[in-house]
């Protein structure tokens, strides 16, 4: 006997690669993030930022402590957040408190991997200009309880004018 769920295993794969192709690297530039994740792990401080316009990929920050950049970054990324580098490190250390969610701004630039494939990296952090999008607000109900009691409770308009 065969299974709805059977016939979704055929075309999983598929849709799985159609839903990765509809986002885009970000372009080259300076643009607004808020942090999503910070972590320092394996000899990297990775900070995952993600941009307001949600076709875009999340760009990830994660320079090896020993690699040259890594002092301009981790150093721009603590001015930015208006920390020390002491007190950026104790803070993701911590789980993030005071880093994620954050509002910055950062200078992508984009390489070329091994196999080709693009990536956006960041240069360094700035101070991000505006605030986060506000939230568009709730509409408001078309017709209220009051509305509704007020329509049944009316006697029907005569249709004929004497």
């Amino acid at each position: 006997m065969s299974d709805a769920f059977d016939q979704l295993d055929e075309g999983t794969d598929d849709f799985e690669r159609d839903v990765r192709a509809e986002r885009e690297t970000i372009g080259e530039g300076h643009h607004a993030f808020t942090i999503k994740a910070a972590e320092i792990a394996d000899g990297r401080l990775s900070v995952t930022l993600v941009h307001d316009d949600a076709r875009y990929y999340w760009v990830k920050a994660n320079p090896p402590t020993t690699a040259k950049s890594f002092a301009a970054i981790a150093g721009s990324l603590a001015r930015v957040l208006g920390m020390t580098g002491g007190q950026l490190r104790d803070a993701i250390l911590a789980g993030g408190d005071g880093v994620v969610g954050r509002r910055v701004a950062a200078r992508i630039w984009h390489g070329t991997g091994t196999k080709g494939g693009l990536f956006a990296n960041v240069g360094e952090f700035h101070q991000a200009a505006e605030p986060a999008p506000a939230k568009p607000a709730a509409k408001p109900a078309a017709r209220t309880a009051t509305k509704k009691a007020d329509a049944v409770s009316r006697p029907p308009e005569d249709d004929i004018p004497f």
